[in-house]
């Protein structure tokens, strides 16, 4: 009988490998399901999404009109929009030309209503797609 002088791994060095072996494995299964290790996997959507900024706003007391211009500089076109004058919704929505906005274009607002002259008013803009833009603008004769 010739006995071999080598050594093994011991028993409980194999089943501790072969353990974390399975951890990892179950790991990256997980995560590729979820489609997270480097973008591979199940399919994200990407949404493109408009941005508003404002190009100027002012209010006319005297006739009562409060005039918006705003850009679209997002990927998205936006429109339908409503607005919030003090945290109060507009019973009407507001006058938008054009609508919907395209990317780069600059929209005219205009909204008619009781301002008071001196008083600053906080306006809130949100487009159907929830796109929001909040400014102050202070009321003048």
């Amino acid at each position: 009988m010739v006995v071999d002088s080598r050594k093994g791994v011991s028993t409980f060095i194999a089943v501790l490998i072969l353990i974390t072996l399975c951890v990892a494995a179950g790991v990256v299964i997980y995560e590729y399901a979820l489609g997270h290790i480097w973008g591979f996997g199940a399919s994200q959507e990407t949404t493109a999404k408009g941005q508003l900024k404002l190009d100027s706003a002012k209010i006319n007391s005297t006739l009562g009109l409060l005039t918006v211009y705003i850009r679209n500089v997002g990927t998205a076109p936006v429109g339908d929009f409503t607005m919030y004058i003090n945290n109060v919704r507009t019973a009407t929505p507001p006058a938008v030309s054009p609508n919907p906005l395209l990317e780069g274009d600059v929209a005219i607002i205009g909204m008619i209503s009781n301002f008071v002259e001196g008083q600053t008013y906080k306006i809130t803009l949100i487009a159907a797609d929830n796109t929001q833009l909040t400014f102050e603008v202070n009321a003048y004769k």
